[in-house]
């Protein structure tokens, strides 16, 4: 039997990153706050999907913790009132590790797909990416085309001598022709009937929005930029997005929509309302909302000359609120250290962490030098960042468009080396 008035309740998520270390600092607590937050959200909302679309963990090798917490949760999740989940993989996971337990969750009622089950090189069948949701009274209730992250060996055959425009322009058609033949593959099943589908998937679509510092690494990202909207067939009535951590809908429908992570995953995204989707289908017809998400740990950002980090880290001292802090200074006046300086403005107020500081220092003709206060450490920086400290230093007068054609060509063979 299905929630509310008959009608079929659905939180869709994504972006777990179960693992993920904020500069070093373990989140144990906040994932285990989020994980019972989203059990006691289940119950509240009387909700009878639940949709996760990929990044589950940071790693494709998760620790035994995250594993941990992943396997406790889907056994928590069968003891709520929710029938069924659905669980993706994304680009942070592995994919057969996503599908080793798959036989042993579906005693639970969590249907994963890690790799995916047809393209390039596979004989499987796109009937293989669609799951069948029944209710209590075993009545088809819902039609899932889950397609998992999908890397350039999965969509296309690769040739000798292809330029990055050629490359790029078959990897955004095997995308297309991959959540097409899903989509087909569900309407068959659908057959007409008042029987919503859903498509779900984890990648970057044009347009869609992003912060510095949280991670995400823009994929399907060429010479012609990235998927459009248009890989999305009509016939899906809502799809569920994963990779971006921002709570957003793109191509200017609300039926497309990235559920955003559930925590902040870098500074970029301090101050973030974090949120899922709700959706609730009446039929075919869905009513979406958002469902916003408690702040487990305070995160802040400061930023300024002497005064303005005094005054910023004293006002966060003064709410008395757990604080993850990451400092810059950016005034004229040489100092010799932030690290000091954060660690005098903070005092005895343990309840307040910084775990990043850098400087960069202004200098005013005839000043001093930067100090190495403001150097980051490699595990502090993405391939692109490294990359474009390297021109920075080796190539101090390239122009503005030549640096910045540069970093483009870099994004592509990251993207085509599949880092």
């Amino acid at each position: 039997m299905q929630g509310e008035s008959g009608k079929l309740r659905i939180f869709h998520t994504s972006d777990w990153h179960l693992g993920r270390l904020l500069h070093e600092q373990a989140r144990d607590e906040e994932f285990d706050a989020f994980l019972a937050w989203l059990l006691a959200a289940i119950e509240r909302e009387k909700i009878d999907v639940l949709l996760i679309a990929g990044d589950i963990f940071d790693t494709s090798n998760p620790t035994h913790a995250a594993q941990q917490r992943y396997y406790q949760f889907c056994t928590n999740l069968s003891r709520t009132c929710c029938r069924h989940a659905v669980i993706t993989s994304g680009n942070h996971d592995s994919t057969s590790f996503i599908d080793v337990p798959s036989e042993l969750l579906h005693c639970l009622n969590v249907h994963v797909i890690g790799q995916p089950r047809f393209g390039a090189g596979k004989s499987g069948d796109p009937a293989d990416e669609v799951i069948v949701l029944k209710d209590a009274g075993g009545n088809d209730e819902l039609i899932v085309a889950a397609v998992p992250f999908l890397s350039d060996g999965d969509v296309r055959f690769s040739a000798d001598g292809e330029d990055t425009t050629t490359k790029a322009q078959k990897m955004i058609a095997g995308v297309s022709a991959h959540y097409r033949a899903a989509a087909e593959a569900a309407e068959r099943i659908r057959d007409g009937r008042n029987i919503p589908v859903i498509g779900m998937g984890h990648l970057y679509v044009d347009g869609g929005i992003h912060e510095e510092d949280d991670g995400v690494r823009v994929t399907y990202i060429g010479m012609l930029g990235g998927v459009g909207t248009s890989v999305f067939p009509a016939s899906l009535d809502y799809v569920a997005l994963g990779h971006l951590h921002v709570p957003q809908s793109v191509g200017g429908s609300d039926r497309i929509r990235y559920s955003g992570s559930p925590l902040a995953m870098g500074f970029g995204e301090a101050g973030q309302q974090k949120s899922l989707c709700r959706i609730v289908f009446d039929g075919k017809t869905p009513k979406i909302s958002l469902c916003e998400i408690p702040c487990f740990h305070q995160m802040a950002r400061i930023a300024g000359d002497r005064a303005a980090i005094e005054s910023g880290i004293r006002a966060l001292v003064n709410r008395h609120e757990a604080t993850y802090i990451s400092v810059t200074y950016t005034g004229t006046d040489y100092i010799e250290s932030v690290q000091e300086l954060v660690d005098t403005c903070i005092g005895d107020a343990d309840y307040i962490k910084c775990l990043y500081t850098q400087n960069n220092y202004i200098a005013l003709p005839g000043g001093a030098e930067d100090d190495e206060d403001g150097c980051e450490s490699l595990a502090e920086l993405d391939e692109k960042a490294v990359f474009g400290k390297l021109l920075d230093a080796k190539c101090p007068g390239i122009s503005a468009q030549d640096r910045s054609e540069l970093m483009k060509t870099f994004d592509e063979l990251l993207i085509l080396s599949g880092l």
